[in-house]
């Protein structure tokens, strides 16, 4: 970006010496105001040794505002594995789309072609997977999801699935960096988007906008992952539908007497997510275990006694009988075991209450409704509580109330979506304008 700055910046000189330089730039009389330019002052030091008064000569007032990279790249004589400093927004992916039917949705299954590729030659030449993928086209209609799949299996064959990461995995501070080394060399802006994970918080938005201001970066855009439902989905088509049915389902009629339901038993391993929080500048873990993707179980307290480093976000709760559990993670490609978590970060009473808490979550209590009760405790355990609820809306889904609630433009039932009644059908109606 250094060099390619520079010759915009000696293409713009050149011609202002062979046509003549831009009026206001003539008008300057003093040209060390450019200086503030952020833009001008790192070339003008770069090349020029600092002295602003070599530069005579100046064209061009604006030189470079990068396009969205996306569509740039259609330009390109080739597929390239992403849209220039964009990540790669998924090694595959169903596309939906209602262009060929109204009123339906179509499902295409979509490999890039770079990632294509590069799979195809991990892989013998004359064996079946080989034939399967190097014949498939790119792109193709897929509605039961059943050559997405097989597909999908090929590629886990042949590839770790931390080889290729979606754009939504990607740790959004080091993306902050890349964009603000590119900003020192661009004097207008680029168009760039944040992808994020659903479990993004309002807080990790408000935090890239800062972080991005603070460090020089223009120009800001972020999409969570499946906040515009319809454009992208990492599941197949009869996962997503059948996930949207349940969803449609919770709530939209309320029992006229309490159900009993029987939780689901727990493996002896459960996956986890680790969530690193602050609490009065004290590091605190909140450990989430999952069953199916689903959160089944709350560990959180201070992290005193022990060490797990920011950049994990991923582990294991082993049950170890006698109501104790272990926390297994890979910290630098070794394998790290903590007894007794749950000693280990809580007190007696937090305990407890965590205990509570994952009574409800593997008992199917919306997640909406555990969050709102653990808003409403005070007294000595108000920062504990805060937490908890706090990463927990990370995990909050639609969730639909009333079969009463219907689109007034298309007339399906709508949804609760951060705050607001809103319609995921047609995507046009919202209560809140």
């Amino acid at each position: 970006m250094k060099w390619y700055a520079y010759n915009v910046f000696k293409a713009s000189m050149e011609l202002g010496k062979e046509k003549g330089n831009a009026p206001a730039f003539d008008e300057i009389e003093d040209k060390s105001f450019l200086m503030e330019s952020t833009y001008f002052k790192n070339i003008v030091n770069e090349f020029f040794d600092g002295d602003i008064s070599k530069i005579k000569y100046m064209r061009n007032m604006a030189h470079m505002s990068i396009a969205p990279s996306g569509s740039i790249s259609n330009s390109f004589p080739k597929p390239c594995i992403s849209s220039g400093i964009e990540p790669i927004i998924a090694p595959y992916y169903w596309r939906r789309t209602r262009a060929m039917k109204r009123g339906d949705w179509d499902y295409y299954f979509v490999i890039p072609e770079r990632v294509k590729e590069y799979i195809l030659t991990q892989m013998d030449k004359n064996s079946n997977d080989y034939s399967k993928l190097y014949q498939f086209s790119g792109s193709i209609e897929d509605n039961d999801g059943k050559i997405g799949l097989e597909l999908i299996e090929i590629i886990k064959k042949y590839v770790s699935s931390d080889f290729f990461k979606p754009a939504q995995e990607v740790d959004y501070n080091k993306k902050i960096d890349l964009m603000a080394g590119v900003y020192k060399w661009v004097d207008a802006a680029i168009s760039c988007t944040f992808n994020l994970p659903k479990t993004a918080t309002k807080d990790d938005i408000k935090e890239i906008y800062k972080t991005a201001y603070n460090k020089g970066v223009r120009a800001v855009s972020v999409y969570v992952e499946g906040s515009r439902e319809g454009v992208l989905i990492f599941e197949d088509p009869n996962s997503h539908k059948s996930n949207q049915e349940k969803n449609r389902l919770i709530c939209a009629e309320r029992p006229e007497r309490i159900q009993f339901v029987c939780a689901p038993k727990r493996p002896d391993i459960l996956e986890c997510n680790i969530h690193h929080c602050s609490v009065k500048g004290e590091p605190w873990l909140v450990l989430v275990g999952l069953l199916n993707g689903e959160p089944y179980e709350i560990f959180a307290g201070e992290q005193a006694d022990i060490y797990i480093p920011k950049s994990v976000r991923e582990g294991q709760i082993a049950k170890c009988g006698g109501g104790k559990y272990s926390l297994r993670v890979k910290i630098r490609k070794a394998n790290v075991e903590y007894e007794d978590i749950a000693t280990e970060l809580m007190t007696p009473e937090q305990r407890s209450l965590t205990r509570l808490v994952s009574l409800c979550l593997r008992h199917g209590t919306p997640h909406e409704f555990i969050v709102d009760q653990l808003k409403k405790a005070n007294g000595d355990i108000t920062d504990f509580v805060n937490v908890m609820s706090r990463i927990l809306s990370k995990y909050i889904k639609e969730t639909y109330f009333s079969k009463s609630d219907k689109c007034p433009i298309c007339g399906e039932t709508m949804v609760m979506s951060e705050g607001c009644m809103k319609c995921i059908s047609c995507l046009g109606y919202s209560k809140c304008g």
